[in-house]
Formats: structure tokens, sequence, C-alpha cells
């Protein structure tokens, strides 16, 4: 009798137990599908890309000579030792760092600010990355400064036509030709 119980407990245990992995993996799935609705979804993704790409028209027109660029340069106290040119966005100022050389990309820190006077960085640090070849398919960034991709990474995804994937705290985005998705939530 306590043989048969062992192997009828052994035998549902080779049943049961794969299965209740089954569902908790995908009830993982759906969890991280939901998360990226909800990271996808967000209003800061859809105003990063609105904004990041206004800026690159921006951009293609040319810096701007407005007579309030220096009143609101005097602001920003940590430049980098890059040049800046300013670009204004939705009567937004853009102070945008030019790489030294042709072929490099500064990530940071390019500054806006905004109407009220508020100063946003790109990034905490200053940095350019390695020369951009006809070989570069893509770069990555780690991004600490929100949980989402900003409007500068969308400028320079569509200034230097590169993908960059974005390293939040929580998770890794892509942002191309101006879109930002999606890919993973960080573990």
């Amino acid at each position: 009798m306590r043989n048969k119980l062992c192997k009828s407990m052994m035998l549902i245990s080779i049943i049961f137990i794969p299965i209740l992995f089954s569902c908790a993996s995908t009830q993982q799935k759906q969890s991280e599908s939901r998360d990226a609705e909800f990271y996808y979804n967000r209003a800061e993704v859809a105003q990063a890309m609105e904004a990041g790409s206004n800026l690159y028209i921006a951009y293609l027109k040319g810096p701007t000579t407005d007579v309030r660029i220096e009143k609101e340069r005097a602001k920003i106290d940590d430049f980098c030792d890059f040049i800046y040119n300013a670009y204004i966005v939705d009567s937004n100022i853009y102070f945008i760092a030019e790489p030294p050389s042709a072929n490099r990309i500064v990530v940071g820190r390019h500054y806006k600010v905004s109407t009220d006077g508020v100063i946003t960085k790109s990034t905490k640090s200053c940095f350019s990355l390695q020369p951009v070849s006809t070989y570069t398919v893509f770069f990555s960034v780690t991004h600490l400064l929100s949980d989402t991709p900003s409007e500068f990474h969308v400028f320079l995804s569509l200034k230097y036509k590169i993908p960059i994937y974005v390293l939040t705290q929580k998770c890794t985005w892509k942002v191309d030709q101006g879109k930002i998705t999606f890919v993973e939530k960080r573990k």
C-alpha cells in the first residue's frame, strides 16, 4: 500500500510540476507584456519623440541667433568643453554640443532651458562616443536621469541615422529614426 502511494505521488508530481511551472512562466510573460505596454504608452515617451523630432527639424534649419540666447546661456554654469549651438523649439531653448570631429557623437551634455527657466540636462557627465564609421550599426548608452529615453536620444538617432539602445534603471529601449520602442524590462 505504501509503495503504491509513493508511486502515485511520484506520478502526480511528474505530471503537475511541469504544468505549474508552465503556468508561472505564462503569468510572467503576461506581466512583462503589461509592463511593456505601460512603459510604451507613457506620456514621457510620446513627448520625447515629438520634442526630439522637432529639435531635429530646428537643427536642420540651423542655429538661432535670437536675443534671448545669451541670457539663457548665462543660466548654465557647467557647460562641457564642446562648442554649443542654440535652437528654439516650441519656445524652449536647446543648447546642443557639437562633436570635436565629424565622426564622433556627443551624447552629453546637451541642455534644454524651458519657458519657465527650468534647465534639463541630457546626461550627468560630458562625453562623446568613438568615431562613427559606415560599419557602425548601433550604439548603446546608459541613461540614469529617467526611466525612459529623452528627446536628446531621439534627436541623436535622427541626426546620426543610427539606432541607439538606451538602458535605464528599469528597461532597455531602442531609439531609431525618431521612434522609441520598448525592448525589455531589465532584471
